[in-house]
């Protein structure tokens, strides 16, 4: 495994999503042509139907006012409109990882 294959691991779900938008742009243009990165965050809705009500009770017993956002506008979806190829997304339980490249 080549050394650097990844350039970076981000958390998105505790931004509006305009400044989410924003920052999966910010990680494209820094990254190299040919480097992957991965976003690890929350599971979103259309991953995970079963677990609606309690994605849905999360914002509301925990203050984050953006998850709602978050949940209902899945990564890969950005990422298509975007200049890069998702590998892979793959959910554990309540959390997601996406790999994409440039």
């Amino acid at each position: 495994m080549p050394r650097r294959l990844f350039e970076g691991f981000y958390l998105l779900f505790h931004t509006v999503i305009h400044l989410r938008i924003s920052r999966i742009d910010t990680i494209i243009k820094k990254l190299r042509p040919g480097g992957y990165s991965a976003i690890l965050d929350s599971v979103q809705l259309c991953d995970t139907p079963q677990f609606k009500e309690v994605l849905l009770e999360f914002p509301k017993r925990y203050h984050e006012p953006f998850y709602t956002s978050y949940i209902k506008n899945p990564i890969e979806d950005i990422l298509h409109n975007k200049d890069v190829k998702v590998i892979n997304s793959t959910r554990r339980f309540l959390s997601k990882c996406v790999v994409f490249k440039k």
